[in-house]
């Protein structure tokens, strides 16, 4: 059964996402085309997105819009005081030609 991602509780989600805890990307039948470089990446981020039957997109709502919560994947690093993140992580894009036409109460990253 498909995971319902458009009207999926936070609490569906989460209890979705545990089941991934222990689990080799490999072991989450997605077909990866490429696992050098930026493009394998993305192909992490698809692995978990069809995970979670999202199919691919490039919209800038939440993924799971019922809860309206967006999907992030970053890598960690092990370290001698714990996980740490690999990477920066972006929530949101500006558009530097929109930004000026923007109010607070109507800035786009609040939305997101």
């Amino acid at each position: 059964m498909a995971f319902p991602y458009q009207h999926a509780t936070e609490a569906e989600i989460l209890a979705r996402a545990r089941t991934l805890e222990g689990l080799r990307l490999g072991q989450l039948g997605f077909e990866f085309s490429a696992l050098e470089g930026a493009a394998g990446r993305h192909e992490v981020g698809h692995a978990i997105e069809s995970f979670f039957d999202i199919p691919r997109n490039s919209r800038s709502e939440a993924d799971f819009p019922g809860a309206n919560i967006e999907l992030k994947v970053v890598p960690l690093c092990k370290r001698s005081n714990g996980l740490t993140t690999k990477e920066r992580t972006v929530l949101s894009m500006i558009d530097f030609n929109r930004i000026v036409l923007e109010t607070w109460d109507t800035a786009t990253v609040r939305r997101s």
